[in-house]
């Protein structure tokens, strides 16, 4: 784990374009899902993403008798590191507001839903229906506000110029 700075009043702001964004909102659930106990999202994380960096297929989760293995070491992982959650059953966890995880767990939920309210407003100011991704983030994390998420549309002419020095021969 990275040291953490002593200045609690200090802020962060990080530029990313929308792939990143959805990395970033991706990354933050599947951390906190981890922390609470919900492994089972380690199998469909890959099961929806079923290509590997090379862009191969990964379709082990097509094959029944290798994903209840999966399932299975899955398990067996969670209930080594939660071994409170052995009574609830294979898709029991904690809470994310519970006390027993990580506040950096509370934090990165935090960030997935503001992160994934943001993202939806966008893509749709609008909707027809009901999605979770349009409800407003509630705050987890006791000692953390909840993080804020502007989505700025850059025009490509508004690049900032680069000065080169010309060079004389």
């Amino acid at each position: 784990m990275a040291k953490k700075e002593k200045s609690d009043n200090a802020k962060l702001t990080l530029t990313v374009n929308m792939d990143q964004a959805y990395t970033l909102m991706n990354a933050m659930e599947m951390y906190a899902r981890l922390h609470i106990g919900q492994f089972d999202h380690i199998d469909t994380e890959f099961a929806w993403n079923g290509q590997n960096c090379n862009g191969e297929d990964r379709h082990f989760w097509e094959n029944s008798s290798v994903r209840a293995s999966l399932r299975k070491h899955l398990t067996e992982a969670r209930e080594i590191i939660f071994p409170e959650l052995r009574v609830i059953g294979p898709n029991g966890s904690h809470g994310i507001y519970s006390h027993k995880i990580s506040p950096s767990a509370h934090n990165a939920w935090d960030i997935y839903q503001v992160v994934r309210h943001t993202l939806a407003v966008h893509r749709e100011p609008n909707p027809i229906g009901f999605s979770t991704s349009y409800n407003e983030p509630m705050q987890v994390s006791e000692k953390n506000p909840l993080p804020t998420a502007i989505i700025k549309n850059e025009k490509p002419d508004n690049k900032p110029k680069v000065k080169r020095n010309k060079v004389k021969v």
